[in-house]
């Protein structure tokens, strides 16, 4: 119908036509809108010659002014090819294209834009300014589909290249804390891919540091960069995240304990998984760096339970029976790899801790570790040490010598070497409970929160 109707008509009519039908637009289907560009299409071209005349193209005075009365906001929905057809300049007529025209004119070989980056910028800024990320990803569905078919694989003007990869970067960054795996892996295996040779150490800043190891792997830019992570002078450039999902990185017990020092007094926190997914990847170097590290730090309070929570996932837990009742292989752990980490100590870590076959030797040595550390922990921790790692250990039916008392003498020492420094959060029923002869007026002088409670 809508052919008769414009085949019959002079160019006034037919205009009419098109700003009455472009009224609907938004609210035609794609394929009507579709079916309607091609019928209305075809009509320019049947009709070029009638349609350049002078009274025909009285009061226009651009291709925009063409195209706008002439096809109306079908002008977007057209083959780029066809308004090329049209003698419509693309560069021209910029403001009136649609985000998937722009990805074909940008890649358009007589367009000449693949070595203008100052219309690539227009082009670009012109998406973002328009509808956002949401053309933005119909640019680029029609830029991967061309690149695709005419086997393009790197675009050679390095500022194009540069402008394509800033431009799109900047707009998606703010949205990197909530993308998918799946959407890193299409922005930079696919729509970026290939302006990549771009990336510069600079757009790391921008990458989340926290993501989890599928979001890690799904750029590749990412994983190339750790490839230097072993040269010392970069060693403090990447995140743990990239250490610990890289393939490629290896690190020496000495650059492990330099990486900790930078990472550690950092603000940025990262999640107990990606904590662990270090340690695990870096377990056969770490006991030495630990070593170095308690060396670099004197009295630190680390503000992230999840670093001592990860490192007894990956070594407390694999201890022997053996190694737990070793006094010196438990010294050497508890008051010097792990000392610097022990004011964080968390309840997770504690009730753990708790289920150790320490012998009471060993577990004495534990509660004397968290002892020299009490100063820089909170009221709410020091608590949480005689909850959930000092009495639960104590109260165990499986200890060959019950509450620790039979390698203690007398009270004083019982109470000093078993709760250290957090004899005053048990209340004197709780003490009792463990040690039936402990003698509360002996030792009030140990536990002053709680001496109200034992008078």
């Amino acid at each position: 119908m809508l052919v008769t109707a414009i085949n019959n008509t002079n160019c006034t009519n037919y205009r009419v036509i098109v700003s009455g039908i472009s009224v609907a637009f938004y609210e035609m289907t794609e394929s009507n809108r579709e079916e309607i560009t091609k019928a209305l299409v075809k009509y320019l071209k049947d009709f070029a010659a009638q349609l350049n005349t002078p009274i025909c193209r009285k009061d226009i005075q651009s291709d925009s002014e063409w195209l706008s009365v002439n096809l109306g906001l079908f002008s977007t929905t057209a083959d780029y090819s066809d308004l090329k057809e049209l003698n419509i300049s693309g560069v021209v007529v910029l403001d009136s294209l649609s985000a998937q025209q722009k990805a074909e004119l940008i890649l358009d070989p007589s367009s000449g834009a693949l070595e203008n980056e100052t219309l690539v910028k227009e082009v670009m800024m012109g998406i973002l300014s328009s509808s956002g990320e949401e053309q933005l990803d119909v640019f680029f569905e029609t830029f991967v589909n061309i690149t695709k078919e005419e086997q393009i694989y790197f675009i050679e003007n390095a500022a194009v290249r540069d402008t394509i990869l800033n431009v799109t970067l900047m707009a998606l960054a703010p949205n990197f804390n909530i993308f998918s795996p799946s959407q890193f892996e299409l922005w930079f295996q696919e729509n970026l891919f290939v302006v990549l040779a771009s990336f510069q150490p600079s757009w790391l800043l921008v990458i989340p540091r926290n993501l989890n190891c599928d979001s890690y792997t799904a750029i590749p830019p990412l994983q190339s960069q750790v490839t230097f992570g072993n040269v010392s002078a970069q060693l403090c450039n990447f995140s743990i995240s990239q250490y610990a999902c890289s393939s490629v990185a290896a690190l020496s017990s000495r650059d492990l304990g330099k990486v900790m020092a930078c990472k550690l007094t950092s603000s940025m926190n990262y999640s107990r998984a990606i904590w662990s997914l270090f340690f695990q990847k870096f377990a056969a170097p770490l006991d030495e760096a630990l070593d170095a590290y308690s060396n670099m730090t004197l009295n630190i309070s680390l503000p992230d339970p999840y670093v001592l929570d990860a490192i007894g996932e990956v070594k407390l837990n694999n201890f022997s029976n053996a190694q737990l009742t070793d006094s010196v292989f438990i010294t050497k752990w508890f008051q010097t790899r792990l000392r610097p980490f022990l004011s964080s100590v968390s309840v997770d870590f504690l009730s753990c801790l708790s289920s150790k076959n320490f012998s009471c030797q060993t577990y004495q040595v534990v509660v004397e570790a968290l002892s020299r550390q009490d100063q820089l922990m909170e009221e709410e921790q020091k608590w949480s040490i005689f909850t959930y790692f000092i009495y639960p250990f104590l109260s165990r039916d499986d200890l060959s010598d019950p509450s620790c008392v039979s390698s203690t003498s007398g009270s004083s020492d019982w109470l000093a070497k078993n709760f250290g420094n957090f004899s005053a959060y048990a209340s004197l029923e709780e003490l009792l409970i463990l040690n039936i002869h402990f003698s509360s007026v002996s030792n009030i002088r140990l536990a002053p929160v709680a001496r109200g409670l034992w008078v």
